[in-house]
């Protein structure tokens, strides 16, 4: 029979940061301090950790509250430079798909609504003779 394993504090207190993601959440609201550099940097965590309880700390990683931030991801950028960084990669992937999508989108059959009648079938090949 096995001894139920025990766990020292430190270790039940790594498992309650890891399991609430605390760790990635600061990463998160530390990285956008540093980027914005806010003069009131007390209330701009206030804002962040708001933003944090709308779309769940399950959604957020360091990079979170920078990513429109990132040089490589500004999109006139994407359009002038093209140097197969992993970001122009992503964007043709992106464009790939969303081509993708739109081509295999239902197309209707196209057909003509009138058509003329063939020559050998005799009278009234056009309208105004069947009149």
């Amino acid at each position: 029979m096995s001894q139920p394993s025990y766990k020292t504090p430190q270790e039940m207190a790594q498992d309650y940061i890891a399991e609430h993601r605390v760790n990635q959440m600061f990463s998160s609201i530390l990285s956008a301090l540093m980027m914005h550099k806010p003069k009131d940097p007390v209330n701009f965590i206030q804002n962040t950790l708001d933003e944090v309880k709308l779309v769940g700390v399950e959604n957020v990683d360091w990079e979170t509250f920078v990513y429109d931030l990132h040089p490589y991801r500004d999109p006139k950028r994407l359009d002038l430079i093209k140097d197969n960084s992993i970001f122009q990669q992503e964007a043709k992937k992106e464009e790939e798909a969303q081509s993708q999508a739109t081509s295999t989108a239902y197309k209707p059959d196209v057909f003509k609504l009138t058509e003329p009648r063939s020559a050998t079938s005799g009278k009234g090949t056009r309208l105004s003779d069947d009149l």
